[in-house]
């Protein structure tokens, strides 16, 4: 999705050709690294939704179809960041334990 954004906003020049493999290099060590992701397994495809989140999932759509490029793009980094921000709450979370518990 990133090489999307760049040729359809011709941002073709020597900066983004090495920022996308900057972005590359980095993408592939977060996926095989521990970073936790969420995986969308626990949902219940079953469970009636409301209309509200159906009309959600439908203003989805309709955003993506306004702008693909930058709205995939931006969803996916959403996503990666997600990850990393779960990683470094958990770290914080497990170190402010361990600092309780040597405390007491």
């Amino acid at each position: 999705s990133f090489l999307w954004v760049i040729e359809y906003y011709e941002l073709n020049n020597q900066f983004f050709s090495v920022l996308s493999l900057v972005f590359g290099v980095i993408v592939a060590l977060l996926m095989i690294s521990n970073v936790p992701y969420a995986s969308f397994k626990a949902q219940d495809v079953n469970k009636k939704i409301s209309w509200f989140y159906a009309f959600l999932i439908v203003a989805a759509f309709c955003l993506i179809a306004v702008a693909p490029a930058i709205i995939v793009f931006l969803s996916f980094m959403i996503y990666i960041l997600s990850g990393v921000f779960i990683a470094f709450n958990k770290k914080s979370f497990i170190k402010r334990i361990k600092k309780v518990t040597n405390i007491i």
